[in-house]
């Protein structure tokens, strides 16, 4: 068994399988090398992909717990239980030999923790029957228990067969499962049919090998055996780990709930020394590092885990960088540390809406402000639904007669929808350069690429480009423009690593080849060597695997398979990566009224107090500025006085309004007599003829004076006599009738 490792896991790989195995400390502590034996299946037969045959997800499994693990695949196609024996067995007459380099003592020899059994249908279909069978299983299995090494054995697996080699191919899953009871997998149940033929869904096309999601059905099986787990070492004295940080309730906006958990675990015997766990908070923009502990109460059994959690509030933008460390009595203190994990959010915008009030037809600017300046602000016609029908800070409104209101949102992020395409990350071969592909389906904007290299240290990758597929150009230099070179720093070979080049603009149909190549010409980056050209699409974007070709255009191997992840954005997103709700902004249009009533007689011993009421300004006809004007004979003259006023509130509106006041010497009967004068003219408003319309036949005088009280024409006329006065401006105007000492006064508008 392995010695005791002290990896530090962020996360676990995420796998498109339905196993959920829980795995203890001791296991993620534990590195582990596993052998396989087998045919074609186990050797990658019937998947699309490589990548998605049941040994490599296992691998990718194994290696998410503990990054050192080991899969070593020895199968081979064609492959018998005989194939497998132990070197030293010597077959019947008539049946294989064992292949050395293949079989269970090369196994052994390779320092196997484990070894996986996997022969579907090979044996019966060479007419090898259930006894000879199952004397291999267990000839194998004893084998490598003499070396201390536990074996799984998987079942036959379902085949299109005749029904003589079915019957055999059920006996010899049937007698697996008896015999090697918890190290024996089921790879039958649920891929047959129930006529112990492979499912439609399972079945590649040949009736022999399994699909993708026959191969998915594997690995979760292999997963459900908890071989991590049953491999465990443990340590001869308490030892706790702090096994593994992460986030929950973590987006780019941020969130008041987020939560750093510190998984810790045990993987020696459990005692009652106390233990806490210390959190530590490094603001990067400030600089200022804190720390808060937690006490665990309770001792953490054997292999058995417990989670310590700190609740951080993100939700208006942070940039920590986060670790966890043990204090207890411990003796080793190599595994009491956790790796620093990385939070950033960009917060949660606010909005700020200005409202704005001005007088008729003039411009209104609503205003609406988030808290960053990066903030977009966008301008709606509706408070829920409705159009877009502004960006930016302002939102202007010329003209404006009446009252509006429009509904601002902040929005923060790009107002565009970001995405990525990503090959899988199974590499084969190093290589200096790679050639690829990309078929586009929709209007889309490159961005940025990662690509997995090879050679550790500082690296510059070289991009190249060209309209149309790569293939026929993989030695044409004159073909290609250069799109860009993006350095790096190379500390983990194998790792992906981004790489930002100008952007590029992409539309329907477009076909980009890309050529990547190391600028050092010794430096490698890596790709997949394949039978034939993968592909990976999704609705926006195909990445079709290409050719290997060596620095600048150099040798060239096909085909040969990227691997890496495309960056880019596409179409438009007005609520970014976060928004508020929208408020309501108002374009208000000020209309003040000003009233001083009704045209009026007054007498010499009389008096009228204008008044205007709740504005900033007034002007009065007489140049005076107050809210008040007080009319009686000090300000008067005999017969007619027009007052008026002009006032602005507080939005600069301005409103007018006059008053014509006639004062009079006559006694009460005159009194009587003037409001016995009844005329009226028509019609009223006018174009510009009116006539003057009276119960009294008698001869007129008619005085017609301006708005601010100028006579500017004195008319004699008869009653009902057509009166042309088109050659004045529109407006208001007051006529003044005498007629036998009584007068009369009417306000006209023209139009």
């Amino acid at each position: 068994m392995k010695a005791i490792i002290l990896p530090v896991l962020l996360s676990f790989l995420c796998l498109n399988i339905q196993a959920q195995v829980n795995i203890n400390p001791c296991a993620q502590l534990t590195d582990i090398h596993v052998v396989v034996l087998g045919s074609s299946t186990a050797a990658g037969t019937g998947p699309s992909t490589v990548d998605s045959a049941w040994v490599n997800r296992y691998r990718d499994y194994l290696q998410a717990i503990n990054p050192q693990s080991q899969v070593t695949n020895l199968a081979i196609g064609g492959t018998t239980t005989y194939h497998i024996m132990p070197s030293w067995f010597v077959p019947p007459s008539g049946r294989p030999s064992t292949n050395p380099n293949n079989n269970v003592t090369q196994a052994i020899n390779l320092g196997a923790d484990a070894i996986i059994i996997n022969m579907p249908s090979n044996d019966a279909a060479n007419g090898f029957g259930l006894t000879e069978q199952m004397h291999n299983f267990i000839a194998i299995a004893n084998a490598a228990d003499s070396a201390g090494i536990p074996v799984w054995v998987c079942t036959t697996q379902p085949k299109n067969f005749s029904p003589a080699a079915q019957a055999v191919q059920t006996s010899v899953r049937d007698s697996i499962l008896s015999h090697f009871g918890n190290f024996a997998v089921d790879f039958w149940t649920g891929i047959a049919d129930t006529n112990d033929d492979i499912l439609p869904l399972y079945d590649s096309g040949d009736g022999t090998h399994l699909s993708t999601e026959g191969h998915s059905v594997l690995v979760s099986r292999m997963i459900n055996e908890e071989i991590p787990n049953i491999l465990a070492d443990t340590a001869t004295t308490t030892d706790y780990v702090l096994s593994q940080i992460y986030l929950e309730h973590t987006s780019i906006c941020g969130d008041s709930n987020t939560l750093f958990h510190a998984v810790i675990g045990n993987i020696g015997p459990s005692d009652s020394d106390s233990t806490t766990v210390v959190f530590y908070t490094l603001d990067n923009n400030s600089g200022l590092l804190s720390s808060q502990s937690v006490f665990m109460a309770s001792p953490i059994p054997v292999c058995h885990l417990d989670t310590v959690s700190l609740l951080i509030n993100t939700y208006n933008g942070v940039n920590y960088d986060l670790q966890a460390y043990l204090s207890n009595n411990n003796a080793n203190k190599s595994n009491d540390t956790s790796q620093v994990a990385s939070i950033y959010t960009i917060g949660h915008p606010t909005i700020t809406p200005f409202n704005d009030t001005v007088c008729v037809g003039d411009t209104s600017i609503l205003r609406a402000f988030g808290t960053q300046p990066s903030d977009t602000v966008v301008w709606y016609d509706a408070p829920v639904g409705g159009s877009i029908v502004g960006f930016g800070n302002q939102f202007m409104l010329t003209n404006l007669r009446a009252s509006q209101t429009y509904y601002p949102e902040v929005v923060r992020g790009n107002l565009h929808f970001d995405e990525s395409l990503s090959t899988t990350s199974t590499t084969s071969t190093h290589w200096n350069g790679v050639m690829f592909d990309l078929v586009v389906l929709d209007t889309i904007t490159l961005d940025s690429l990662s690509t997995k290299l090879n050679t550790l240290g500082p690296q510059t990758v070289v991009a190249y480009s060209r309209a149309g597929s790569h293939v026929g150009y993989e030695n044409n230099a004159g073909a290609w423009t250069i799109w860009g070179t993006a350095a790096t720093n190379v500390h983990t070979a194998g790792a992906f690593y981004s790489l930002d080049y100008p952007d590029k603009v992409l539309f329907p149909n477009d076909t980009l080849g890309i050529y990547l190549h190391l600028q050092n010409g010794s430096s490698k980056l890596s790709y997949l060597a394949t039978g034939n050209p993968l592909m990976y699409s999704n609705s926006k974007l195909k990445i079709i695997g290409g050719s290997g070709v060596s620095h600048t255009f150099g040798t060239t191997f096909t085909p040969r398979n990227w691997r890496g992840e495309i960056f880019y954005h596409h179409g438009f997103n007005p609520t970014g990566d976060c928004n508020t709700t929208r408020l309501a902004a108002h374009a208000v249009v000020s209309m003040p009224s000003l009233d001083l009533g009704p045209d009026t007689l007054l007498y010499q011993n009389q008096s009228l107090l204008l008044q205007g009421t709740d504005f900033i300004n007034y002007a009065w006809n007489d140049n005076s500025i107050g809210n008040q004007l007080l009319v009686d004979s000090s300000n008067t003259v005999l017969g007619n006085n027009l007052f008026w006023l002009s006032a602005s509130n507080q939005y600069g509106c301005m409103v007018r309004d006059s008053i014509l006041i006639t004062f009079s010497i006559n006694t009460g009967r005159n009194q009587i007599e003037l409001e016995e004068l009844e005329y009226s003219i028509f019609p009223n408003p006018s174009l510009g003829n009116i006539q003057l319309k009276t119960s009294n036949h008698q001869a007129l005088t008619l005085y017609l004076f301006t708005s601010d009280g100028s006579l500017i024409r004195q008319l004699k006329s008869t009653p009902n006599q057509s009166i042309d006065l088109s050659d004045l401006a529109k407006g208001v105007y007051f006529i003044s009738l005498n007629q036998e000492g009584k007068q009369e006064i009417k306000k006209l508008v023209l139009y």
